[in-house]
């Protein structure tokens, strides 16, 4: 199995596991980009998003963290962001996605 086809088959799990409330948070975060977010803003992180939208709707609690991957690859294909770069997250925990807004609504 390739590389690829393992992550698009990791991120369908994520998608499709109910107590990931996964269509409640990519609506959120459609609503925080396009509400809170200017086009062509940088230095978007998904962290950031996540706890906006939990914050926003503190019922939504996903099982597993990581649907915030499916998130952003779903509103990236959207195109309401696209990646820039990668930054440092902090102190030994790696390296993060930055994002950019886009122009399109």
């Amino acid at each position: 199995m390739s590389e690829r086809s393992k992550r698009d088959a990791a991120l369908k799990r994520v998608r499709n596991n109910p107590n990931n409330n996964y269509d409640e948070i990519v609506e959120g975060t459609r609503r925080y980009l396009l509400r809170k977010v200017s086009p062509g803003e940088r230095g978007i992180i998904s962290r950031d998003i996540f706890r906006a939208v939990i914050e926003k709707s503190p019922n939504i609690q996903p099982q597993e963290k990581r649907v915030m991957g499916a998130v952003m690859r779903t509103v990236h294909r959207e195109k309401l962001v696209s990646p820039v770069g990668t930054v440092a997250q902090g102190s030994h925990k790696g390296l993060v996605t930055e994002w950019k807004r886009t122009y399109v609504t």
